[in-house]
């Protein structure tokens, strides 16, 4: 209770945790305020999530629409639940910027679905780069690390792009 609760993971491994967090909530719901509004939450996420894996690549104005009630419904709930327990001293329900980038992605769902144009990949690779990169520091001179880094990069794009060519 002295920091923010944490889910560490990749956003498209996470994203389907969402109905079992939803079936824990409604579960272990008594009726109260806190519960229902919980319960919302993870309703609208649940259901958005579901409608950006159903969708076609771009989406009907219905299907927009349904999106942008859902994404707000559950960025409503969000701001309360944390006020609710910053009230009560305990940490939970924080307000993030990402909360923003995702009223962005349900406003932006009219043009294309979310599901064409997310970084899951990307970010995974850019992650990868990363480690590639400080692979390359040890016993290396900083005027030649950028020769050491491009050979591996070299290598690594070979490997993953003919593996998936592959598959």
């Amino acid at each position: 209770f002295q920091t923010w609760p944490s889910l560490k993971g990749k956003g498209s491994e996470l994203k389907h945790l969402l109905p079992v967090i939803l079936g824990i909530a409604t579960t272990r719901s008594n009726g109260s305020d806190y519960d229902l509004r919980a319960i919302g939450a993870f309703t609208a996420l649940t259901m958005f999530s579901q409608l950006i894996d159903d969708s076609d690549m771009v989406p009907t104005p219905e299907i927009a629409e349904t999106a942008r009630n859902l994404m707000q419904q559950c960025l409503l709930h969000n701001p309360w639940l944390n006020r609710f327990c910053i009230g009560k001293g305990v940490m939970k329900w924080h307000v993030v910027f990402k909360h923003h980038m995702a009223k962005h992605l349900a406003d932006n769902f009219q043009f294309l679905s979310p599901r064409f144009s997310w970084c899951f990949k990307a970010e995974d690779f850019v992650g990868k780069m990363n480690r590639l990169a400080h692979s390359c520091t040890f016993g290396v001179k900083t005027s030649r690390l950028t020769l050491k880094f491009m050979a591996k990069c070299r290598l690594m794009l070979h490997v993953r792009f003919t593996r998936e060519l592959q598959d």
